[in-house]
This record gives C-alpha cells, sequence and structure tokens, in this order.
C-alpha cells in the first residue's frame, strides 16, 4: 500500500496474500461456480484496435493497465454504451451482444451497475434523486432509505453534487449503481479522483461492500496497490490486446509477460539470448544465468524486483591480494570455467607471469586459482551511479557497459545498507535463481 512506516515488504505482501486468498474449486478457473460474464470483442477506432478476452465469476476481476490501454472503452462495450465491431458479451447466460446473431440489448436492460470515473451524478439532482434516477417510474422509497443508510450518506438526501466532497459523490455514485439490481458491476476508476488518505478510506469501504456482493465486478485501476488491496484476478491490457488473466498471487509472484511484470511493479528487465537449455545471458546486466530447470523456449526477458538484488562492496585490490582473480573472469560476457583459458593462451608457468601484469598476478606465483564457475554464475559487477533517498528505504541505482550501451539497475533497500554501498565504487551483484522472472513478449 502506500508509504506508512510499519508497512510490509514486497516479500510479506505477497506471503499475505497468497495465505488469505482461497483455491479455486477443482476444475474451475476463476474460483466460482458458475461463469457470471464472457466477453470477446474486437473493435477499431482509428488507429487504435481493441482486442479483449475475459471470462470471470462471482469475483473481483481487475482490468489493469496504462492510460489509453482500452480499458474504460471495454467497460463502455460491456455496458452498451459503444458498440463493439464483432465479437460477443454475455452476462449470466444472457447474451446482451451477438455480432454474428444481430444481437445488441441497450445499455437499461443489460442489468449492468456502471460507476463512471468521475462518478457522473447529476448536477441539478439532489442526492436522493440521483439514487431513484435509476429504479424506474415508482421507486421503491424504503430501498432508497436502506441504500441511503448502507452507504452512510444520511443527513445528505437534498443536498446538489456540487455541495458533495469527492469520499461523498462516490458513496451516491455506489448507492445509485445498486439501486438498479444490477447482474455485474463496472467500476471505472473509482479511487482514482480521491486524494490518498481518502482513498485508503474508500478501499477499506468498497473490501466491504465487495464481500458482500455475490456478483462479477470488473475493477479498471492503473494501480497495483488497488488490485493487491481489492481484486481477485487481474487481466493485464496492453496497447488494446488483453493477456491471460491470472489470479492475484500469481500475477505478483510470477507474471508471464514483460507487461505483466512491468505493471506489478518489477524495475529491472533485460533481453537474453540463450546459450543452453539451461542458461541464458542477460544481455543488457551482462550476467550468465544460470537455471536448474530448463528454460521455456518463447522466454524473450527477465525481470528481477528491485528488493530482490543481493549487493556487497566489490574492491579490485582487495580481490588481488587475496590471490584470486575469479571476479575478473565473472565480468566478462564469455564465462569460461579457467581464467587462464579465457584470457591467456596456454603457456608455461614462467610465460604466463611474463604475460600477467604486476598487478594482475596472483599473490602466490606458483599456484593459479580455478574460476569457480557456479559462482560467476548469476553474478555480475556494477559501477554505483546513483542513490535516491525515500522516506522509508533508498533506491541504489548501479550500471554496467554492454553491447547496447550503459543499462541500469535499480535496488531498494534499508538507508543505512544503501549509503555503505553507496561508498564503494563498484558492488557485486547476485541474482538467486528463484527471484528470476522469465517472461515472454506477450500479445
Amino acid at each position: 500500500g502506500g508509504n506508512r512506516k510499519n508497512r510490509y515488504t514486497y516479500e510479506n505482501a505477497v506471503e499475505s496474500i497468497v495465505k488469505r486468498c482461497p483455491e479455486p474449486a477443482p476444475g474451475n478457473v476463476c474460483g466460482s461456480l458458475c461463469m457470471s460474464i464472457e466477453v470477446r470483442i474486437k473493435k477499431q477506432i482509428g488507429d487504435f484496435s481493441l482486442d479483449v478476452a475475459f471470462s470471470a465469476g462471482s469475483e473481483v476481476f481487475a482490468l489493469l493497465g496504462g492510460s489509453g490501454c482500452g480499458k474504460s472503452m471495454t467497460l463502455k462495450c460491456i455496458a452498451g454504451i459503444e458498440r463493439p465491431d464483432s465479437g460477443f458479451i454475455k452476462i449470466n447466460d444472457r447474451v446482451v451482444y451477438d455480432s454474428e446473431k444481430k444481437i445488441n440489448l441497450p445499455p437499461q436492460k443489460r442489468k449492468v451497475g456502471y460507476m463512471f470515473q468521475d462518478y457522473a451524478l447529476f448536477p441539478n439532482m439532489t442526492v436522493e434523486q440521483n439514487i431513484k434516477i435509476g429504479m424506474g417510474k415508482n421507486p421503491d422509497l424504503q430501498k432508497v432509505k436502506e441504500l441511503i443508510k448502507t452507504y452512510q450518506i444520511e443527513g445528505l438526501e437534498d443536498r446538489l453534487p456540487t455541495r458533495l466532497s469527492g469520499g461523498q459523490k462516490q458513496r451516491v455514485a455506489l448507492a445509485r449503481m445498486m439501486a438498479t439490481e444490477p447482474d455485474v458491476l463496472l467500476l471505472d476508476e473509482p479511487l482514482s479522483a480521491l486524494d490518498t488518505y481518502l482513498r485508503w478510506q474508500m478501499e477499506e469501504e468498497l473490501m466491504d461492500l465487495f464481500g458482500r456482493i455475490d456478483k462479477s465486478i470488473l475493477f479498471v485501476t492503473h494501480s497495483r496497490d488497488e488490485v493487491y488491496h481489492l481484486c481477485d484476478r487481474v487481466c493485464i491490457i496492453r496497447d488494446g490486446k488483453s493477456e491471460e488473466a491470472q489470479e492475484k498471487r500469481e500475477f505478483f509472484k510470477n507474471p508471464k509477460t514483460l507487461a505483466a511484470a512491468r505493471i506489478s511493479g518489477c524495475r529491472n528487465f533485460s533481453a537474453v539470448r540463450f546459450l543452453s537449455d539451461h542458461e541464458l545471458l542477460a544481455v543488457d546486466w551482462n550476467i550468465h544465468l544460470h537455471f536448474s530447470k530448463p528454460i521455456p523456449k518463447d522466454t524473450t526477458h527477465v525481470g528481477i524486483r528491485a528488493h530482490y538484488i543481493e549487493a556487497e562492496p566489490y574492491v579490485e585490490e582487495a580481490c588481488r591480494q587475496e590471490g584470486s582473480i575469479e571476479v575478473e573472469a565473472c565480468t566478462k560476457t564469455d564465462h569460461s570455467k579457467n581464467v587462464v583459458t579465457e584470457a591467456l593462451p596456454e603457456t608455461s608457468a614462467t610465460g604466463r607471469d611474463e604475460i600477467l601484469s604486476e598487478t594482475q598476478k596472483p599473490l602466490r606465483s606458483e599456484t593459479l586459482p580455478t574460476v569457480n564457475s557456479e559462482r560467476c554464475k548469476n553474478t555480475g559487477i556494477f559501477t554505483v551511479s546513483h542513490l535516491f533517498e525515500q522516506q522509508f528505504e533508498s533506491e541504489l541505482v548501479i550500471s554496467c557497459k554492454t553491447e547496447n550501451g550503459s543499462r541500469f539497475l535499480r535496488l531498494l533497500m534499508d538507508h543505512n545498507k544503501a549509503n555503505q554501498l553507496a561508498q564503494y565504487e563498484k558492488v557485486r551483484v547476485t541474482l538467486k535463481e528463484e527471484d528470476i522472472l522469465l517472461l515472454t513478449e506477450g500479445v
């Protein structure tokens, strides 16, 4: 969530999600006993192409993506405000749109509750009138009173929207949406207009609401924090194309695509080059990565979260004094098992000493240590570039030169450790196999 003094680390948050999220029913992809909404639509708007497909049951289903990716347009097509070019939309076994069968129900017949990003309250109507507007000619006054009480807007019945705070407007919009008894709820970035404190408060109220509703809830957002707190499954939309949905815990722990990893909060990525079924070269980090299991053939990138990178000071002279030139081999793109065969031609011990410069000579010239190939894998030497202090932790930015120019890694850690590492010119980083994300390009 936000920057609180006692906030969880990323690892704590993921662990809590895993423990809290229930397992889906056997054979059921979304954990619901029946599918409540199914969407498969395409729409062309100028140069922009929308092509999305997903299904959701009685759950909070996040549509997550950047601005302009097609999230809101998808909701408008479901609600009947916009008409797709092709495809179908089914809500609770009712087909509300089918291009082949020429079905296109108007919005009022779709039984969809839609909460717009700006709430879209009628400015010339009071709170009570806004709630009644969707209830037909003879609204149930008792039900109106119950909604006003449920959403804590008692005493505001006669106010116009201009006299309401942001949180009050949202409660009125929620009450109006629920007054229509919808089969599915569509929430378009409902928290984006609120300040940080009020957003936390409304998250708690939405969580309570969602817990009482046994319906499909499509929740559009660009905030991974909101997904963390409120949603069950996640579908990424990138440039108008939807990706395969994932359970929330799996999405944050093991995103499948580059776009999913970016939006889940991962900061560090590198293109890869296959070296074998178990080995990759992270091109943008100059790090040779080894995996115990075969690497998926469609892997195009690797990622590592900023909290998961291990770093330690690297002092070149100290390493030489220890009588080891292992690190020198590890920093090269071609990781050989022995530094002599990598850097020097085969020769006698005497000839070898002549080729080595004085600073390169091992402390004991009679023995030349063999490079520990296992240690060289998944490690690299980086130059310290910047240190950015944040409120509760620091970001250390380190760089290396690659065939594509200078590239960077970002590390997040506590202030003391970051300040200590920043005193050195170089650091050695280690990437644990279990923390490395294997990613595809996606759609």
